[in-house]
């Protein structure tokens, strides 16, 4: 029970003269809280967190990724939670659209840190197994526009006349403008690139970011638990839709009890081996090509309280955490890719002594990066893809 939950408790209970003696002659500690704010993605694993953690009270809210992004930098939260990299949203923002812009982003001395990396699953009920590739990619998406019906064949996706038999796709309701799930569904696959297939896939774009779909696709909340609920209380034929991969993991016994599969993604197929002992790894992630980043959003002028919440996510108890429920870690006592973050100017090995010194730098925020050229079209906060796909992983 978290220390709030007692200090109500007690002052309930104080009514009764003896218990009244007891809570009032206790020593009382000031208890400090943390506000978070953001991707409901995140929401179990900082709900973890609140239970492992105990210098401070962590007071979570949902809203989605791009509420945590707005909450941040206008500074109605201590931590904003993104499940997406928040650049795009950043470097698009104009104050009469989203009340900030990039400049509001540097004035704050805004710095994301990645915390963990997930994968995207797709839960679909058929008889058929489906594998996603580059090749196919694109069928995916105009299934989930609503564009096109489709069926699977031979583990492919095949384009079908009607809607009679065909799959049933549910996308998150306001696209990847609002939910870090669906902005990593259609921006993280690797070796899809948009504007290279901008000619073909523009509609498709539009409607995916701004969640204007077609009228055969089923709108769902923002959340991995909200949509897999309606997924499966409709329980249609066909239906399918996107998921974490490591909340599909959590639940892979109650998601193909129901008759649900997941699909392989690059030929990797999650079954039940996996299920049982999953091996996530950054190897693993490279191979499988669809992931998305656990992304804490602080001011660098945040309070000691927040630096030290940091300090143990990455460093103590919280990569343990993260591991446990099948994420993948940016520092654990196994492995250290720290130098996955955006910095510079900086050469030696990242640790827990020049961690603060390194990444609270005013030159290192993410406002001074970009300010200083080292943003092009694809650059990113926290962790870019480039930096993972090019990273050599250790044998």
């Amino acid at each position: 029970m978290k220390r709030w939950t007692k200090i109500f408790t007690s002052a309930t209970v104080s009514i009764v003269p003896i218990a009244a003696i007891i809570y009032f002659s206790t020593p009382w500690n000031k208890v400090s809280m943390i506000s978070l704010v953001g991707s409901s993605s995140l929401q179990p694993l900082v709900s973890k967190f609140s239970d492992e953690y105990s210098q401070s009270d962590l007071i979570v809210q949902g809203g989605g990724s791009g509420f945590g992004i707005k909450s941040i930098v206008s500074q109605t939260t201590d931590i904003g939670l993104s499940s997406k990299d928040p650049y795009e949203s950043v470097r698009d923002a104009t104050i009469q659209t989203n009340d900030f812009d990039i400049q509001d982003w540097i004035n704050e001395s805004i710095k994301t840190f990645t915390i963990a990396i997930d994968s995207i699953a797709l839960v679909y009920k058929s008889n058929q197994s489906l594998n996603i590739t580059n090749n196919n990619i694109g069928d995916v998406y105009r299934l989930f526009c609503g564009l096109d019906f489709y069926t699977i064949s031979n583990g492919d996706l095949k384009k079908a006349d009607s809607a009679r038999n065909s799959l049933v796709p549910y996308s998150r309701t306001g696209g990847s403008n609002s939910s870090g799930t669906a902005f990593s569904f259609m921006n993280q696959f690797i070796g899809w690139n948009w504007d290279e297939n901008n000619n073909v896939y523009s509609k498709e774009y539009e409607i995916l970011k701004y969640g204007k779909y077609g009228k055969n696709v089923r709108s769902t909340n923002e959340s991995n638990v909200e949509t897999l609920n309606k997924l499966m209380e409709e329980n249609l034929d066909g239906g399918i839709t996107y998921l974490s991969l490591s909340f599909v993991i959590e639940n892979y016994e109650t998601i193909t009890k129901a008759g649900y599969k997941v699909a392989s993604v690059n030929g990797i197929n999650i079954d039940n081996d996996f299920y049982k002992n999953p091996e996530i790894t950054l190897d693993f992630i490279k191979k499988y090509g669809w992931f998305y980043f656990y992304n804490i959003i602080v001011s660098q002028n945040c309070s000691a309280q927040v630096k030290d919440l940091i300090d143990w996510i990455y460093f103590k108890e919280g990569s343990n955490v993260i591991e446990n429920l099948n994420l993948f870690p940016i520092y654990s006592s196994k492995h250290n890719y720290l130098d996955l973050l955006q910095y510079q100017n900086y050469q030696d090995e990242i640790t827990e002594n020049n961690f603060n010194s390194v990444f609270f730098s005013k030159e290192n925020s993410d406002g001074a990066l970009a300010e200083k050229g080292q943003c092009p079209e694809n650059f990113s906060f926290g962790v870019s893809n480039e930096k993972i796909l090019n990273y050599n992983v250790e044998s």
